[in-house]
């Protein structure tokens, strides 16, 4: 019998997709300033817990030395935690420094992730997947 439940990626979906137990959100290429950060990804758990990563990424031409770039993951307008890092040298990686996040999201929870910076422009993404529990 063939399968039924499959998926079909069509672009960013800031908002989650339910997959049998699995899940999933993409917030496509964005781009955060100094003055407008980048709303990444917004989206509300069902009556289940859900075990994830969200992984971040920066753009390694966008990076110049010295500026900072971020992260911030908020549950239900509370903001759960924020991640910074500096740049050394221009259009470096950051070599594993914040390639994810492993999070447990609560039933019920909205979640919102922004990403930041203190320079002229950054392109960015954010990718969430997760197992429904």
């Amino acid at each position: 019998m063939a399968k039924t439940d499959l998926a079909t990626f069509l672009g960013p979906n800031k908002g989650l997709t339910v997959i049998q137990d699995r899940c999933y959100a993409y917030s496509g290429v964005g781009n955060a300033t100094a003055s407008v950060s980048f709303e990444g990804l917004d989206f509300t758990t069902g009556a289940e817990l859900i075990v994830g990563r969200i992984f971040f990424s920066i753009d390694d031409d966008d990076i110049a030395q010295g500026n900072q770039y971020g992260w911030k993951i908020e549950f239900n307008g509370q903001q759960l935690t924020t991640a910074r890092l500096q740049a050394a040298v221009a259009k470096a990686p950051y070599y594993g420094i914040m390639p994810f996040y492993e999070i447990v999201i609560p039933p019920l929870t909205r979640v919102q992730v922004t990403g930041f910076t203190n320079n002229g422009g950054v392109n960015m993404c954010m990718v969430f997947s997760g197992r429904i529990y």
